[in-house]
């Protein structure tokens, strides 16, 4: 275990403050900002914030992400990839944040709103399923209750009974 500020281990601490910093190292040769104390700055932060996630020293914050992703949107785009389509075709497209796949043609467009329309088919079904048993669940405890005042009524009238002179 390290016991100086000095021996600390070296690298960022998560594998998302890896995403971080490599996000942040787009932006920058996008922007053609040239250090670390700039982009740190760019995005409010104290002067020497990447230098302090690239060391371990702190993680990227929620917040810290963020600005990023809000002050340069186009870091929401990470790479461009060829993915094959239903149809056995190849779509070109772009690959956003985590996997989040937008296609670039018309056919793979086409392609992903009948599975998009299926998947919604689907849901609307499964949401109805839900609501019918909710609506069983509510009969099943308004029964429930019913039994239960039946059953303080018998208690009551033999309790009165038990209490009167024979």
């Amino acid at each position: 275990m390290p016991s100086t500020k000095n021996e600390r281990a070296r690298g960022p601490k998560t594998e998302l403050d890896e995403k971080f910093l490599s996000t942040a190292r787009q932006v920058m040769k996008a922007h053609g900002i040239t250090s670390d104390r700039a982009i740190s700055l760019a995005l409010g932060r104290k002067a020497d914030f990447i230098n302090r996630v690239s060391n371990g020293a702190q993680s990227a914050t929620p917040e810290a992400w963020d600005t990023l992703l809000n002050k340069y949107p186009e870091a929401r785009s990470i790479t461009t990839t060829n993915v094959m389509v239903q149809g056995g075709g190849q779509a070109v497209g772009t690959v956003q944040g985590d996997n989040f796949y937008i296609p670039n043609t018309l056919e793979a467009c086409q392609l992903e709103l009948e599975q998009h329309k299926r998947d919604l088919a689907g849901v609307r079904a499964e949401n109805e399923q839900l609501r019918q048993q909710v609506a069983a669940q509510a009969a099943l405890l308004e029964s429930k209750d019913a039994l239960i005042a039946a059953k303080d009524e018998t208690i009551s009238l033999l309790r009165g009974g038990y209490n009167r002179p024979n």
